[in-house]
């Protein structure tokens, strides 16, 4: 008889497709990391109605898995997502820097998902999107991903999957801060979420002389967030006009957005986008209820964007995570 025992474990491969032990483990509430649909080619021929033969098609697993985030993981998320990543070592936290750069080939990582009677693991996955979610409840991560293959394996056990699981707890919405051009948002944001989307191709894995995708490649990347905000004043609305007094010539008002992280005595997190713009502000009204303005942004490159050493980049996101997490390299 089986019983429940369902988890991530991730590990960063050496070169891609080459399993790599996990070095961290996740309590998943979803996985849908699963094999391909159809994975055959159905030979056409004339003589009947019936098909008869097929032959091996381009085999890629993909999917994603959603779990509660803490600060020492949502460093493996950042890692997988964004090219560029900076490791200074501190006396008791560690300082992690991850950016977006111009960099088109994505770190791979091995995927081991508990499913009960067995581990399914995953080679060769690459992020192709990044969701992390903030409303009434926990912080959640959704991390989509491709994969070159997948392969069975024996379930691991409790000791094993425990010894690897974080100690930091999850952070909740309690512990997320927001301002908008500077301005704190805090009091009056209901929810929010935000998305970096590597626009991966998993066709354009497949090559010649392999079944299985050989390598995958990054286009161009999306850096999109929402947020849910009660409406108290018309700065939403003129940084989406550009003005005071309506839409200008000139369009909208770039500004810098911050998210920050607080995990008390384990560390922090700050998401910066310095260079956002308002692509949506809805004011809309229903009876007397309360107006939300469901607002979206996008992000731009931004200049002169300062690291921890005080050098700059040019980018359009800036992660910095304090943990007690050595350098994932």
């Amino acid at each position: 008889m089986s019983e429940i025992f369902r988890y991530i474990g991730i590990g960063k491969e050496t070169s891609f497709g080459s399993a790599a032990d996990a070095t961290i483990y996740l309590e998943p509430d979803s996985c849908s990391l699963d094999v391909p649909t159809e994975p055959e080619i159905v030979i056409k021929g004339g003589l009947g109605r019936m098909r008869r033969r097929k032959r091996p098609a381009f085999y890629s697993c993909g999917g994603n898995f959603v779990y509660a985030a803490d600060v020492r993981s949502l460093g493996y998320v950042f890692r997988s997502v964004l090219d560029q990543y900076i490791y200074t070592a501190g006396d008791t936290l560690n300082t992690h820097e991850f950016y977006g750069g111009n960099e088109n080939t994505p770190t791979s990582w091995t995927v081991r998902a508990g499913k009960d009677l067995f581990e399914h693991i995953f080679l060769g996955c690459v992020a192709n999107q990044t969701t992390i979610n903030v409303s009434d409840g926990l912080v959640t991560v959704t991390q989509d991903l491709f994969a070159q293959k997948d392969d069975p394996n024996t379930i691991k056990g409790y000791v094993d999957v425990s010894a690897l699981l974080p100690e930091e707890y999850p952070l909740a919405f309690y512990e997320v801060a927001a301002s908008v051009n500077g301005v704190a948002v805090s009091t009056i944001c209901r929810s929010l979420d935000i998305t970096v989307a590597n626009n991966v191709s998993r066709d354009g894995g497949r090559h010649l002389s392999s079944r299985y995708a050989t390598s995958f490649k990054s286009a161009a990347r999306d850096i999109t967030m929402s947020m849910e905000l009660e409406f108290e004043d018309m700065d939403m609305l003129e940084l989406f006009w550009g003005g005071s007094d309506g839409p200008t010539d000139t369009g909208s008002t770039l500004f810098p957005l911050l998210l920050a992280f607080d995990g008390g005595d384990y560390g922090s997190m700050e998401i910066c986008l310095p260079n956002a713009m308002m692509t949506s502000v809805p004011t809309q009204t229903k009876g007397t209820d309360l107006i939300y303005q469901k607002i979206t942004c996008r992000a731009l490159m931004g200049e002169d964007v300062e690291l921890a050493d005080e050098t700059t980049i040019n980018t359009d996101i800036l992660t910095t995570i304090e943990s007690g997490a050595t350098t994932l390299e």
